[in-house]
């Protein structure tokens, strides 16, 4: 990218166009495709991509895109986020689309980098560290990509200059070997807590967990307000869920934190909630094929930050 950004320079223009991804591999079906889709190495993908997107952050450009969807719903995987399933469970309308591994480590990076923010220079121990740091307004949030296949020792981050407003961080981190897959796509949730202290002629971030191999892990203020001093906080339940009288329709009280709640069905004795929907709203109309399957229906709500909450039993 940077003889990109040297050549916009020099014609004086205020930004590039750049196109990055895995490696693009024909298929029998597909004239263009990302060579890792469908294949173990697709966890490869997602570091891949997020790694191109601090490259550009830190060499000044504005904005970054990435495709959303997959580009085809006839089984040719291209270079979307999502993926087109050809077995649909009659159940789960949903399951005809799923998001792939690289869908959480770039919704994070777009959760928390946004702009207008200013960039600032950081140093890593090699070139298997990318990292970016960026400052907006009240907050700040720091990217590490570990590219090696071995851990990195817990950082120790220097903090820039007059950043004395910044006191807690919170970790979130994406492992290529683990991604945090679910059926609704949620974004992980913070898994722990920094506390800036004074070192080293100013503030530090000092954290005690080493950075996994081939992770991504944000460093951010952002949701400090959000979540007061603890990372792992609870987000209310949905109350009184009950079917409307002479219906198959559920209904509950909303929670004001909940951005939205999922609908998930169990069978008999089995544990295991399947998903059924996600809505907005605080009422839905359960489908035939999913009162076929499931003898009970519970509601959970979710935050912004993807934390959700414990299930509460539609009676």
């Amino acid at each position: 990218l940077q003889p990109a950004v040297a050549i916009s320079h020099a014609h004086a223009k205020p930004f590039f166009l750049a196109e990055f991804s895995g490696p693009s591999q024909p298929r029998p079906s597909c004239h263009d495709a990302c060579e890792w889709w469908d294949t173990p190495a697709e966890l490869n993908a997602g570091l891949v991509l997020a790694e191109k997107v601090l490259a550009t952050i830190n060499l000044g450009g504005q904005a970054t895109g990435y495709w959303t969807f997959d580009d085809s719903q006839g089984g040719c995987p291209y270079w979307g986020l999502c993926r087109w399933n050809e077995t649909v469970n009659p159940a789960d309308p949903l399951s005809a689309l799923s998001c792939r591994e690289a869908h959480y480590s770039h919704g994070l990076l777009s959760k928390f980098f946004r702009g207008p923010a200013t960039v600032f220079r950081t140093t890593t121990p090699g070139p298997d560290v990318v990292a970016s740091f960026v400052v907006h307004g009240a907050t700040a949030s720091l990217t590490v990509i570990n590219l090696a296949t071995t851990p990195l020792a817990a950082p120790v981050v220097q903090l820039p200059a007059g950043a004395t407003n910044l006191t807690t961080f919170y970790r979130y981190t994406v492992e290529a070997a683990h991604p945090p897959l679910n059926p609704p796509g949620d974004l992980p949730g913070p898994v722990g807590t920094i506390h800036v202290t004074p070192g080293g002629g100013g503030w530090q971030l000092i954290d005690s967990t080493s950075i996994p191999a081939r992770s991504l892990t944000i460093y951010t203020s952002i949701s400090a307000a959000r979540a007061g001093d603890s990372a792992v906080y609870a987000v209310a339940p949905p109350t009184s869920c009950r079917y409307l009288e002479g219906s198959s329709s559920l209904v509950w009280q909303p929670v004001e934190e909940a951005k939205y709640y999922r609908v998930v069905g169990a069978q008999g004795g089995d544990a295991r909630q399947i998903h059924v929907w996600s809505t907005t709203a605080r009422t839905f109309h359960l489908p035939p094929a999913a009162l076929a399957m499931h003898s009970a229906f519970s509601v959970i709500s979710v935050d912004g930050y993807g934390v959700a909450s414990s299930t509460v039993l539609c009676a």
